[in-house]
């Protein structure tokens, strides 16, 4: 039978960890000592590593500050040439509208004067058609004054006076000649009884209308009494011939060939007719819109 012999020192275990196998650096529990396995001690680091670690530490971190103030700087640097971009950007917006404002009161005003020239040169051309008008009418009188003169100078030296102003010959009354003018140029003959006072031209409102290129609008002017027939070249470009011979004014024949730029014709007269003379167109100024200025008929080759 067992004796008790009580607790002792041997059966604590704290008081038996001399007993255990220890080896050098090593801990060992010893309620596990026979099978567990030797568990090595953290090195425990001396006061100068530490120290030397900290200050790398430290330069590390004063690194990063100092890169971390330069990207501050340059942003700050960037903001202020933004603001400084921005500033400039309003100016030359403004600035813009500026220009705008004033482009379109620029165009505004060069509208007016377009439109302001539009209608002076509108009242030029008006001008220069009654212009042209008048003074296709004064030469028309012009021509017929030194035609009545010319018939009166002719008539004094004969010793008397042209029948048809001594007897107030008017219009639709009797005169004493009855003349034509006959085509020649043309494919089929074709005659143009002549008035006391005929104009003669490419014009429509010609009394004697020739439908031809070579023909200025108002070319000559033609007038007869009851003696003379005299024809005058109202400053055409191709001139008017009488028998081959340009002239300016003259007295016609029978027989005479009068030459119109391209057109000819034959004059023939038969005195003692008693025909019928249609009334003469009254010389008044021609309005502005019944004459328009045209250029001349080509020149003759």
């Amino acid at each position: 039978m067992a004796v008790n012999r009580g607790w002792s020192a041997d059966d604590d275990p704290l008081e038996r960890t001399d007993r255990l196998p220890m080896q050098a650096g090593t801990f060992v529990d010893p309620d596990v000592a026979d099978d567990a396995v030797p568990m090595e001690a953290p090195p425990i680091p001396s006061t100068t590593a530490l120290a030397r670690e900290l200050d790398t530490v430290r330069a590390e971190f004063a690194a990063v500050r100092a890169e971390v103030d330069a990207v501050r700087a340059e942003l700050a640097r960037a903001g202020a040439e933004l603001e400084a971009e921005r500033t400039r950007s309003r100016d030359l917006r403004h600035a813009l509208s500026e220009r705008v404002k004033w482009a379109e009161v620029a165009r505004a005003r060069i509208d007016h004067e377009r439109r302001e020239a539009g209608v002076r040169s509108a009242e030029i051309r008006t001008l220069r058609e009654a212009l042209v008008a008048r003074d296709a009418a004064l030469t028309l009188r012009e021509a017929e004054i030194r035609a009545l003169r010319l018939a009166l100078e002719r008539a004094r030296s004969d010793g008397q006076a042209p029948k048809a102003r001594a007897s107030g010959a008017g219009a639709g009354e009797s005169v004493d000649l009855n003349a034509e003018f006959v085509r020649l140029d043309g494919t089929s003959a074709s005659t143009h009884v002549l008035m006391r006072r005929m104009r003669i031209g490419r014009a429509p409102g010609c009394e004697m209308h020739i439908d031809s290129s070579s023909v200025s609008r108002q070319h000559a002017l033609l007038i007869m009494n009851s003696r003379d027939i005299l024809i005058e070249d109202l400053q055409s470009t191709n001139g008017v011939l009488v028998n081959g011979r340009k002239i300016s004014r003259q007295l016609l024949n029978d027989g005479d060939v009068v030459t119109l730029g391209e057109a000819q014709f034959r004059l023939d007269i038969k005195p003692g007719a008693r025909a019928v003379a249609p009334a003469p167109v009254a010389v008044a100024p021609v309005a502005p819109e019944a004459v328009a200025p045209e250029a001349p008929g080509p020149p003759l080759s």
